[in-house]
């Protein structure tokens, strides 16, 4: 799987970036279902685990910036390995909210900036000061 773009990544930001799968296999079945695991690109700068569809063009990967400078990944950056996986009927099923909000940020062909920070900080323990 590999970038398909320049993209910078800004300071302590996620955003969904443009990807391509880059196959090394002969046969690819109609309607597979491929994991992208999670990868470190740099130091502080990560690719999140995906679940893809059997798509080449038109995917989105998650990347997140932990750094507090913004970070430049170049064209061609390799975002990590797929494996190919089996979705459990059942797992989509019971959650079928989950299965929309990942065929929507999949299908992005544009970059998506989203701010972490506010969720971050709703998940921080009472007791911590401002401090």
């Amino acid at each position: 799987m590999h970038l398909c773009g320049d993209v910078v990544v800004p300071p302590r930001f996620q955003i969904n970036v443009p990807a391509r799968f880059t196959l090394n296999v002969v046969t690819v079945f109609r309607g597979d279902d491929w994991l992208l695991e999670a990868k470190q690109l740099h130091p502080g700068v990560l690719a999140a685990s995906t679940l893809l569809p059997d798509r080449h063009h038109g995917i989105a990967v998650r990347v997140v910036n932990t750094t507090p400078e913004p970070h430049v990944l170049r064209g061609d950056t390799c975002l990590g390995t797929l494996s190919r996986v089996d979705v459990s009927a059942a797992s989509v099923q019971s959650n079928p909210a989950s299965t929309q909000t990942q065929s929507s940020s999949t299908a992005m062909t544009e970059t998506e900036v989203i701010d972490p920070i506010p969720e971050l900080m709703q998940t921080l323990p009472e007791e911590l000061t401002e401090a």
